[in-house]
């Protein structure tokens, strides 16, 4: 079984991002913690824009994650902000790449 193309993945269905969701062996946390100035929202614009949600064009700029109306107006992030996202491993090969966790499919959220 071959490698398939972005063009032949974007034609397959994605399983509800719920679904995957509710498998905990499937859902990978992860935090983005750096000192002021450093690109935080920055690279979480940048996941944000990979994953769709905001135009590649935006990332950097759109600081999604500041949702607070003094986070906007002084352009800081002060409170946390959770996000999900919903991803599939290109190649089911990719899993052993999975080092130590166990992994239920190829399809993950976090």
């Amino acid at each position: 079984m071959g490698k398939s193309s972005p063009a032949d993945r974007s034609t397959q269905p994605a399983p509800n991002a719920n679904s995957v969701a509710d498998k905990p062996t499937n859902v990978r946390n992860m935090s983005v913690i750096a000192h002021v100035d450093h690109g935080k929202s920055t690279l979480t614009d940048s996941l944000l824009a990979k994953a769709g949600i905001i135009s590649s064009g935006k990332a950097g700029e759109a600081r999604a994650t500041d949702t607070r109306a003094d986070e906007q107006e002084r352009g800081i992030t002060i409170k946390s902000t959770a996000i999900s996202l919903f991803g599939t491993l290109p190649d089911e090969e990719d899993i052993k790449d999975i080092v130590g966790q166990k992994t239920d499919g190829k399809h993950c959220s976090g």
